[in-house]
C-alpha cells in the first residue's frame, strides 16, 4: 500500500514536563526528532500530520524551520490557543486543523472558540481515538462511528447545519491527502 501522509509526529510536553525540567536536553531533542519527522514528510512529498500539545510556539517554529509555506500541514486533534492556530492557518495555506469529540463537551469553550475561528475550508473531523469520545459517549472509547457527533458539535458551535460541516471536511479531507 501507497502512504498518503507522514506522521501523526510533533512536540507534547503535556506529559513531560518533569523530565523537561530535570534534563535540559529533552526539549531540544524532541525538537530535533520532530524537525526530522517533518524533513522526510517534505522530502518524500506527503503531507504532514502533526500533534502539538502544550508545545505550541516550539512546534510553530520547527515547522517554520523545516516545512515550506506551500506544503499541505494538518494540525491534528488541536486544543491550543485562537491566535497559534490563525498563525498556524495564515502560515501555511494549504494546513487543515482538526476538532475532535471534545468540540461537543458543553463546558469547552475554548474549544469552542477555536471552531468559531476555524473556517469550514480548513477543518477536519476526527475522534482522537480513543480518548476523545463525543457527547453523549463521554467516558467511553471513541471510535470513527462517532464523526457525526463531532460533526454535530462543530455544527452547533459555528451555527450551521451538520450536513454542511460533513460536506466542507469531507471535501477537506479529500483536498489534504490528495484522494
Amino acid at each position: 500500500p501507497k502512504a498518503v501522509a507522514w506522521g501523526e509526529c510533533g512536540l507534547d510536553y503535556y506529559r513531560r514536563w518533569l523530565d523537561i525540567e530535570n534534563d535540559p536536553t529533552t526539549r531540544p531533542r524532541m525538537r530535533e526528532a520532530f524537525a526530522a519527522q517533518a524533513k522526510v514528510a517534505v522530502r518524500r512529498g506527503l503531507p504532514l500530520v502533526v500533534h502539538s500539545r502544550d508545545a505550541e510556539e516550539d512546534t510553530l517554529e520547527v515547522l517554520r524551520e523545516t516545512v515550506p509555506r506551500e506544503h499541505p500541514v494538518y494540525l491534528h486533534s488541536y486544543t491550543g490557543s485562537v491566535a497559534m492556530m490563525q498563525e498556524f492557518l495564515d502560515s501555511w495555506p494549504h494546513s487543515y486543523v482538526g476538532m475532535a469529540g471534545c468540540v461537543s463537551y458543553e463546558a469547552a469553550w475554548q474549544i469552542h472558540d477555536l471552531a468559531r475561528a476555524l473556517p469550514l475550508g480548513r477543518l477536519l473531523l476526527e475522534t482522537d481515538g480513543p480518548y476523545m469520545p463525543p457527547m453523549p459517549y463521554k467516558g467511553e472509547e471513541s471510535h470513527p462511528g462517532h464523526i457525526p457527533w463531532v460533526a454535530k458539535g462543530v455544527a452547533n458551535v459555528k451555527g450551521v447545519s451538520v450536513s454542511e460541516v460533513l460536506a466542507a471536511a469531507h471535501a477537506n479531507f479529500l483536498r489534504f491527502y490528495r484522494l
